[in-house]
């Protein structure tokens, strides 16, 4: 927080809802694919999500990932999530 008290928000697209930032998760899309963010400034297209794996759960039925990235289904279909969701339980 600065000295003004603003407190930045950001979007899951999971669950659609607005939570400090320091408490969603970062992915962005790299080369190699989606890489968490882990807290370094990233340049590029990326999403937040919440904590829990409902939330990626949502984003991968309703298919809003690949829109977002602007990458074709399949690659995401075929991206290790397990290795990519590093914060999510």
């Amino acid at each position: 927080m600065n000295k003004r008290g603003h407190v930045p928000l950001r979007m899951c697209i999971g669950c659609r809802s607005r939570r400090k930032k320091e408490e969603m998760i970062r992915l962005v899309r790299t080369l190699e694919g989606l890489v968490p963010a882990d807290g370094k400034a990233w340049s590029g297209r990326g999403f937040y999500l919440c904590p829990g794996s409902e939330c990626l759960r949502k984003a991968q039925k309703k298919n809003l990932i690949g829109p977002v990235v602007r990458m074709e289904a399949t690659r995401i279909s075929a991206i290790d999530w397990a290795k990519v969701g590093g914060g999510l339980q």
